[in-house]
């Protein structure tokens, strides 16, 4: 519905603000950073935005993986 895709195009730009504003306070790899990276591209996928999405999610799992460990539930989460 037009109401669904108002909503997702909005939460897009929300997750995308947060997700610099986050990496530039925190750092790329600070967990908020990455919580927030994963939200975006979960939304992203949700989307129908698959190529974005995917790169937004290896991204996560690659920042997740060394800094926790490729086996650590957090990593899992973004696998």
């Amino acid at each position: 519905s037009f109401e669904t895709r108002v909503f997702l195009e909005e939460s897009e730009q929300l997750l995308r603000r947060a997700s610099v504003g986050l990496s530039k306070e925190l750092g790329d790899e600070h967990p908020e950073t990455l919580i927030a990276l994963g939200n975006l591209g979960t939304l992203l996928a949700e989307s129908c935005q698959h190529e974005e999405a995917e790169t937004v999610l290896r991204k996560v799992w690659s920042a997740s993986a060394a800094r926790l460990g490729s086996d650590h539930s957090e990593t899992l989460v973004h696998s």
